[in-house]
């Protein structure tokens, strides 16, 4: 049986947020105090582009996000999603930028656990619990990159 908070984040905030983030830019959202992009990947099975709101720290240049599986819950796609396709699209502050997704490093993720649970305690009690977690470092890609490529929007393989 889920828990009233991960019933309440997956079918209440979250939706609202994905709503939110696509007219306001992020501006206006239910997560207040908390930092939040929108997440773009590209499903590996469908093709098509998901958009996520996920919570995210800054770490030099890059940006950090997480997933943990809360306990009775099926996974959650988007990180299969990133190790399928890692050039993906994030929107920060209503600002969309081109980044490549990679796993964290387990040194990575010992220095940035920490301040990932200060974002969102949950994460710590579902870990605990599932022993699942994924760390991503989204690292910012110039459009140069992509240049030649056959990528189109969000940076994703069009051929």
């Amino acid at each position: 049986m889920e828990s009233l908070k991960t019933f309440l984040v997956k079918h209440v905030v979250s939706p609202i947020d994905r709503v939110s983030f696509r007219l306001t830019g992020g501006r206006v959202r239910l997560t207040i105090g908390r930092p939040v992009l929108l997440l773009s990947t590209l499903g590996r099975r469908t093709g098509q582009v998901r958009s996520t709101p996920v919570f995210y720290l800054r770490d030099g240049p890059d940006l950090v996000v997480c997933n943990v599986r809360p306990p009775g819950e099926r996974a959650n796609p988007w990180p299969r999603n990133l190790d399928h396709q890692p050039a993906v699209e994030v929107t920060v502050a209503g600002r969309r930028r081109r980044v490549t997704a990679r796993r964290a490093t387990e040194e990575e993720i010992d220095r940035l656990w920490p301040r990932l649970i200060r974002i969102w305690p949950l994460y710590a009690d579902y870990y605990r619990h599932t022993k699942e977690r994924h760390v991503f470092v989204l690292t910012p890609r110039s459009d140069t990159e992509d240049a030649g490529r056959g990528r189109g929007r969000y940076g994703f393989r069009t051929r």
